[in-house]
């Protein structure tokens, strides 16, 4: 399947190897985040002992409702990756956003020590946070609210932060097509 574009970008359809980002299962409470957007391409580990999926919603989330700036910590044990995410405007459009990302893996997350970046460079803004939403509506497809819970050690599924991004993304795709449409 491909990615149709009809006022904005759609990934919930596409497979897992056409995914720009996928959540992969590795094993009891823990998970790979696979990154294929812009020229990267790297799978990050975490673990339990983060918050799983959410900051990585969350942090999406952020960028659509216009923040300049977000963050998400992915953590191990003991290490971790830190993704920072700074938001470049080039258009009032959200898909004409650009992003800045840079991944910075630490060998102890919780006191920053031993750090190297593991990739930087630009992708649009409208690109993440589609993938952010279909990456997260495909593990709610695949292990559902109570088996998410369970993979992840009692820390519950994103729901409402997913529920709010989705909302969001409707909500601009409608807005500037009917613009772009001179409606």
């Amino acid at each position: 399947m491909r990615a149709r574009r009809s006022g904005g970008l759609e990934i919930t359809g596409l497979t897992e190897n056409e995914a720009p980002l996928v959540w992969a299962k590795v094993g009891d409470h823990s998970a790979n985040l696979r990154w294929r957007l812009g020229d990267g391409d790297f799978e990050i580990h975490t673990t339990y002992i983060g918050a799983g999926l959410a900051p990585v919603v969350a942090a999406a989330l952020n960028l659509q409702r216009g923040s300049t700036e977000s963050w998400c910590a992915l953590e191990g044990e003991p290490s971790g990756t830190l993704i920072l995410l700074s938001q470049s405007p080039v258009g009032p459009a959200p898909q004409d956003r650009r992003l800045f990302v840079q991944v910075i893996d630490f060998s102890r997350l919780r006191t920053w020590s031993n750090s190297r970046v593991r990739w930087s460079g630009w992708v649009p803004t409208a690109e993440f946070v589609a993938a952010v939403e279909g990456m997260t509506a495909a593990v709610l497809r695949e292990h559902g609210e109570a088996g998410y819970l369970k993979w992840w050690g009692g820390v519950a599924f994103p729901t409402e932060m997913h529920r709010q991004l989705r909302n969001l993304l409707n909500l601009d795709a409608r807005r500037f097509s009917s613009t772009d449409e001179g409606i």
